[in-house]
């Protein structure tokens, strides 16, 4: 049976679970949690220090890193494969999904600060203040909005939601996101 133990808050806990200097049991905790990781990462990143020319060097080294242990992962399961298990290639293109959703957000939520900021929060406000509006604007663009219609959605933002209108900040907002849904349209296509 694990020995029970009550703590009157959080500090006192963590401080429970460190071991000082020189404790005999010091090497045995080390030992599990090293036994752990490499449980944990069945193929561990290269080991060494690697100096490489250039960032590309760099880049492609890692990915060819990658590459292998991806085919390791599919050599594995595919000896070892159940009928329940997804494949791999599915996970991939959705962690790509996934990265370029974030790239999208990320830049609505910088036009949405950097040129509409209807209520002046650059360099003073949270860079994600107008986060909230971000899936709007983006079904919008989704959609083909025109800038007409655009321009009428951040304006009833600015009325409803935050108390003002900044029909200066609007304008180029509406053409910074209007540029970039071209931009990702062309990407799409491709």
């Amino acid at each position: 049976m694990t020995p029970f133990e009550r703590f009157k808050d959080f500090d006192s806990a963590r401080d429970a679970l460190w071991l000082a200097p020189g404790d005999p049991r010091l090497l045995t905790k080390i030992r599990q949690v090293w036994d752990f990781g490499r449980r944990l990462a069945k193929y561990p990143p290269p080991r060494g220090l690697w100096l490489f020319r250039s960032i590309e060097d760099a880049a492609a080294h890692r990915e060819a890193w990658t590459a292998e242990r991806v085919q390791r992962l599919r050599e594995e399961r595919s000896a070892s494969a159940a009928p329940c298990e997804p494949p791999l290639e599915p996970l991939l293109a959705r962690d790509e999904q996934d990265r370029r959703a974030r790239a999208i957000h990320a830049d609505i939520s910088r036009i949405l600060f950097e040129l509409w900021d209807p209520i002046g929060l650059q360099g003073v406000g949270p860079y994600d203040e107008y986060d909230p509006f971000v899936g709007g604007v983006y079904r919008l663009l989704a959609q083909g909005v025109t800038a007409a219609a655009l321009d009428g959605h951040l304006c009833q933002l600015e009325r409803d939601a935050l108390g003002g209108e900044s029909e200066r900040s609007r304008k180029s907002a509406v053409d910074a996101l209007l540029a970039l849904d071209l931009q990702l349209r062309r990407r799409s296509s491709h």
